[in-house]
């Protein structure tokens, strides 16, 4: 992984292999950074999983998919929950060697040959994750 921070925006360049949500959790960490906006993303994903929530009653509908794929836009959030721990919410688009593209949330991914990654930090705004027992989630509040 390399990093740069500039101001407010850090720039991220993953290696093949490197585990997508553990390198973003760590390079955040070193920047100590706990609320940021995922703006850009872009690269190959191989091995990755992605989730479509169907409601609390359904959960998710969950895909696997081990053949590569370019990985065309992601964006998301990055915070804290109620009880510390980071947590990288982000959505994506991948397109497969048949050019078609497929997309949701991203559970789990292995990078494959880089990703490129640009993060907007928060430093007034707070944000964090708070579970809703309504649906089940962690979702963002935001103050």
């Amino acid at each position: 992984m390399q990093t740069s921070l500039d101001n407010e925006v850090l720039i991220i360049r993953l290696h093949p292999g490197e585990d997508f949500h553990s390198s973003m959790e760590a390079a955040l960490e070193k920047y100590g950074i706990d609320s940021a906006v995922i703006a850009v993303g872009i690269g190959m994903m191989t091995d990755f999983e992605l989730s479509y929530f169907a409601g609390k009653e359904e959960g998710y509908d969950t895909q696997h998919h081990v053949e590569p794929h370019e990985l065309t836009s992601m964006q998301g959030t990055a915070a804290r929950n109620s009880k510390g721990k980071m947590m990288i919410h982000v959505h994506v688009n991948l397109a497969g060697s048949d050019h078609k593209v497929i997309g949701g949330h991203l559970n789990r991914g292995t990078v494959w040959v880089l990703n490129e990654i640009a993060v907007y930090k928060i430093s007034k705004a707070k944000m964090i994750r708070e579970l809703n027992p309504e649906t089940d989630l962690w979702e963002l509040q935001v103050g």
